[in-house]
């Protein structure tokens, strides 16, 4: 856990845009008491730090490294356990040669210059991708699933957009927000802070193309038919994205950072032309007040008929669409 020294270190250390690089050592004996405490695997228990530190720190899944000098083995002698040491590694040289950067870890494009592209990814991403949509696919519709090809869209115009929102929403909430209930899958959770997390979004090949592109845009969504507003709709279960996604043999998903903020947790329908978050004192959706907004709006599942997990917000920079995932069904 973090002090309140160590707390006001990192909000300084950002303020001034320095990198900072979470690091945790002697992770072995976390993964030996977990065993021992929770029945939990080494992944669950690297996922489960990863996610904590930063959550606690206020920072990026990606910023965050543990490593571990070696594990005893049951013979006594030790073997090397060096986790992300070779990621951090990476991390320092770059940050010491290439100075400030404002991408995530992981981008080509860190510095965000102004040349807006879309970059292959390797194989292992490729497989992280199928991982990320069969862990979240409630529905069985992607068992048979095969990733063809993962791009990330590295745009820094639109990128830039989305890290203005980050910084206002982290100046308005200095003691954080209150995290989702139920709290989203650690994979999924990018910054608990401001609730920063990847969600799924379906749609069409034309209007994929010009996301990427130009980004989302809520002034076009429909003002009918939808239950909490016309707004941005994302999922954090692909199936339910898949609905929205084009068909034929090839399919298409946009994996999105997403800005959910202060949320407001729907008890039913709010009415489809709503065109902003309710307001924090419960004032009614269609009545004009000076009260502060929730920022986005999730529908859990289970509330009235709602079967999937819905998340709705009404500024495009509160998202960025950095992933697209083509697959065959």
């Amino acid at each position: 856990r973090f002090t309140e020294v160590a707390h006001m270190l990192l909000v300084n250390l950002r303020r001034f845009r320095v990198p900072v690089l979470l690091v945790r050592n002697k992770v072995d004996q976390d993964i030996e008491n977990a065993m021992e405490d929770h029945g939990w695997t080494r992944d669950q228990t690297l996922t489960h730090l990863r996610a904590d530190l930063a959550r606690c720190g206020s920072i990026d899944v990606g910023e965050v490294f543990l490593i571990a000098a070696s594990k005893v083995l049951g013979s006594g002698h030790r073997e090397p356990l060096l986790l992300d040491f070779h990621r951090l590694e990476e991390a320092l040289v770059y940050c010491t040669l290439r100075g400030r950067c404002e991408g995530p870890f992981y981008w080509e494009n860190r510095e965000l210059e102004d040349r807006p592209s879309l970059r292959h990814i390797c194989t292992i991403r490729q497989d992280w991708a199928m991982v990320l949509l069969s862990q979240s696919d409630h529905c069985g519709k992607f068992s048979r699933a095969q990733v063809i090809e993962v791009q990330r869209n590295e745009n820094a115009a639109l990128y830039k957009e989305f890290l203005q929102m980050r910084r206002h929403l982290t100046r308005t909430y200095q003691d954080g927000v209150q995290s989702l209930q139920p709290a989203i899958d650690a994979e999924f959770l990018i910054n608990g802070h401001v609730n920063e997390v990847f969600l799924w979004h379906g749609t069409g090949s034309t209007a994929m193309e010009i996301i990427l592109s130009k980004g989302f845009d809520e002034r076009v969504a429909s003002v009918s038919h939808n239950l909490y507003g016309s707004g941005l709709y994302f999922a954090s279960q692909s199936c339910k994205s898949l609905q929205y996604a084009s068909t034929g043999a090839e399919r298409c998903l946009i994996l999105c950072r997403v800005l959910l903020g202060n949320v407001f947790y729907a008890a039913g329908a709010i009415g489809a032309a709503i065109r902003r978050p309710p307001c924090v004192q419960g004032c009614p959706h269609d009545t004009p007040c000076l009260h502060e907004r929730h920022d986005s709006v999730v529908a859990n599942s289970g509330v009235g008929m709602q079967v999937h997990r819905e998340f709705v917000v009404h500024n495009r920079r509160q998202v960025y669409p950095e992933f697209l995932i083509k697959f065959r069904m």
